[in-house]
């Protein structure tokens, strides 16, 4: 699959059992809405929809194969596909510094439905990642359930005077954090104010040391 540098933001923990939305297929593949809508190279979707995405040499984690999405009022379900989640992953690696977010799969959200969304360009994101915790520079790595060591947090743009750089602001809602090793799918829930099934959506995954993945853009036929 194709990659792509994301931005980055930390996040919270918050884990709760919720069901799983069905698996991406063929005929959930949505019709293109805006004709420029390639120009950003990524698939963006409308809450509710699904898309498919292909294996690649990335690690198994962020290897998107396929994303799904479901909306019941403002409460918005995410769902990454993934090509495997290992058990036990490897957190605080080498050469990965304190603080700085090792592992992230994220959902940029535009309100008004932004044909051209990214992280720069959303108006909330919602996400799970991992932040290293290394107080000393030799702290060995720690092997861990992902469900257990993962954040789930929702955030907020806030665009510095600049216009050219931003921070990303935790809001305090509840956000709902699955791992599924069954099924190979991290699925986040979160209320979204003012969502709508107008707006729009788009899937990031990423590895600090390892690169990072998107759906690309589908076009039908």
């Amino acid at each position: 699959m194709l990659n792509r540098l994301l931005a980055v933001g930390l996040a919270v923990l918050i884990t709760a059992c919720v069901p799983l939305p069905q698996n991406p297929t063929e005929k959930s593949l949505r019709v293109p809405l805006y004709d420029s809508e390639c120009a950003v190279g990524h698939e963006v979707m409308l809450p509710g929809q699904s898309a498919i995405g292909f294996a690649s040499d990335l690690p198994a984690y962020i290897d998107m194969i396929g994303v799904s999405s479901d909306l019941n009022g403002e409460t918005l379900t995410a769902t990454f596909r993934l090509r495997n989640i290992p058990e036990k992953m490897e957190f605080n690696r080498k050469n990965v510094e304190n603080n700085r977010v090792e592992y992230q799969w994220r959902v940029p959200i535009s309100i008004e439905g932004d044909p051209q969304l990214d992280t720069i360009r959303a108006d909330y994101v919602l996400e799970a990642s991992y932040a290293a915790e290394k107080l000393t520079p030799n702290r060995p790595s720690i092997m861990r359930d992902p469900q257990f060591a993962l954040l789930g947090v929702l955030l907020k743009p806030r665009h510095k005077s600049d216009e050219q750089s931003m921070t990303l602001v935790h809001l305090d809602h509840k956000v709902e954090l699955l791992v599924s090793h069954q099924h190979n799918t991290l699925t986040l829930v979160s209320q979204i104010p003012n969502i709508t099934h107008r707006s729009t959506i788009t899937f990031f995954t990423y590895d600090t040391l390892l690169g990072n993945d998107f759906i690309p853009c589908q076009i039908n036929p």
